[in-house]
């Protein structure tokens, strides 16, 4: 059987060995209530950006639209007469 080396630093210790691990485990894992409220505002921005953006590209979509209509129009037009 081969020996294995310990780790070094604490990565070799059990949560279990040390109330400070556990400690320093829990309010690491634990999300705080700030970090929360700062993720729910964040999260409510960007559905309000996605939603901003879907808008814009529904204006410009109808604004091209209205442009080739006319582009269409004008040149399924008759030319006009030039005086001579």
């Amino acid at each position: 059987m081969i020996a294995r080396e310990q780790p070094r630093g604490l990565a070799h210790l059990q949560v279990e060995d040390s109330p400070m691990a556990k400690a320093l485990l829990g309010h690491v894992a634990t999300p705080s209530s700030l970090l929360l409220e700062e993720t729910v505002i964040l999260r409510a921005r960007i559905r309000a950006l996605e939603a901003e953006l879907t808008s814009l590209r529904q204006e410009r979509d109808m604004l091209l639209g209205e442009g080739l209509r006319r582009l269409a129009d004008e040149a399924s037009a008759p030319p006009a007469s030039v005086p001579a």
